[in-house]
């Protein structure tokens, strides 16, 4: 998907919310959008607002490349609070 969120990790709470209907959502811009977004969201209230810790939820990965990555790119350099 767009914004590569687990389906299986998330699939019953965005259906439930109706942000995604059939898995074909996941492949189309503003179903993945909104998908992508709800879960940061949620990311982000589980890290208390700690940036860094929410990609790792995201990502299911601790200190991953792809943190980093994101990082470098919004140049934060204290992790995100």
């Amino acid at each position: 998907g767009l914004m590569q969120v687990m389906p299986k990790w998330w699939d019953g709470e965005l259906r439930k919310r109706g942000i995604i209907k059939k898995r074909d959502d996941y492949f189309n811009i503003e179903p993945a959008v909104m998908a992508g977004s709800f879960v940061l969201r949620l990311c982000l209230d589980r890290a208390r607002g700690d940036v860094r810790k929410a990609l790792d939820y995201y990502t299911g990965k601790a200190g991953g490349r792809y943190v980093k990555k994101v990082f470098a790119i919004i140049s934060l350099k204290d992790g995100g609070r």
